[in-house]
């Protein structure tokens, strides 16, 4: 045990050079009559963390993962959990492993743009809790455009393509145009990431087409490939 004497006056005291371990601290004042009645109190003395977060940019859709890794000082290894938030919305959490490493998986539907993470351990018996940033950028999904249509149709018919789109982790919203050269000749809308879009009446011979997705906030646009239709 040790006994510091300080000043009347004295509103703090800090101790240093204390090893990782919980203490109690009395503090009692001298009155006329030798000391006042003691006051106590108990605390731990905990080692300093630092935390270290990186995020690779992910397409919409696909699971964005953060790794983290946490270090102790005095060679303290760290154990307990991390939590990741976009603002004050909690995005995930995960278990540090025996190296002091984690790789967190979050929604793959957070908004396309950058965000600014917080990354925070929350320390342990031996650790203090610390935090960091990390930015992650989410990108449009890149998509699959296809389409079936007739190889003929007569003069007088209305032929019908079929189109759907897909993207990883995502159902494709929006419209979607049939193209004759530049030439809009039909336009239809996604339902469940498909449409069928019947085309004007086609003048006799082959008329080369394909479809364009227009994309979306989530999703990029796509040519689809040519297709050629024979009108008799």
């Amino acid at each position: 045990m040790a006994v510091k004497d300080v000043p009347a006056t004295t509103l703090t005291y800090s101790f240093t050079g204390l090893a990782n371990g919980t203490y109690t601290a009395s503090v009692s004042a001298a009155n006329l009559n030798g000391s006042g009645n003691a006051a106590s109190w108990t605390g731990a003395v905990k080692y300093t963390s630092a935390v270290k977060a990186t995020a690779a940019t992910t397409a919409y859709g696909k699971t964005p993962k953060v790794a983290v890794t946490v270090t102790g000082s005095h060679g303290v290894v760290p154990s307990g959990k991390v939590t990741v938030k976009d603002g004050s919305t909690t995005l995930g959490t995960g278990t540090l492993d025996s190296s002091g490493k984690v790789t967190i998986g979050l929604s793959n539907h957070l908004k396309v743009a950058t965000h600014t993470l917080t990354v925070s351990y929350g320390g342990s018996t031996k650790l203090n809790a610390s935090v960091t940033t990390a930015k992650l950028t989410i990108t449009k999904a890149t998509p699959s455009v296809s389409s079936t249509a007739p190889a003929s149709i007569s003069h007088t018919g209305r032929a019908k393509v079929g189109v759907r789109v897909t993207a990883t982790g995502t159902t494709p919203t929006g419209t979607v145009r049939v193209y004759e050269g530049s030439r809009v000749i039909a336009t239809g809308t996604l339902s469940g990431g498909k449409v069928t879009i019947t085309l004007p009446k086609l003048s006799r011979g082959k008329h080369t087409l394909h479809v364009f997705y227009a994309g979306s906030t989530t999703v990029n646009s796509k040519n689809g490939a040519n297709f050629t239709i024979k009108s008799t």
